[in-house]
């Protein structure tokens, strides 16, 4: 467990969790204080088992662009210091 953070810090690569997870924390936050404590009926029609199939990949989806994105973003500023790297040295 020690030798991963030493190879990141010799090599000197960002790390993506280090970018990801405090936006993930404030979006699960921001979620869980909008949370209200109402009492909501459903239509019967709508009680089945594809209604929690379709959350469940509505979610996962949705999860899985944010973290595309950020992965993305972070690539981006990764190579764009690459390509600032490289000019400075002829």
């Amino acid at each position: 467990m020690r030798c991963r953070p030493q190879a990141s810090l010799r090599l000197r690569m960002a790390v993506i969790g280090l970018y990801v997870a405090p936006i993930a924390i404030l979006a699960l936050l921001l979620g869980a204080s909008m949370v209200r404590n109402t009492h909501l009926t459903m239509p019967q029609s709508l009680c089945s088992a594809w209604l929690s199939a379709h959350i469940t990949f509505a979610l996962l989806s949705c999860a899985l662009f944010v973290l595309a994105a950020a992965v993305s973003l972070v690539y981006l500023v990764y190579e764009r210091r690459l390509k600032a790297k490289r000019q400075d040295n002829p």
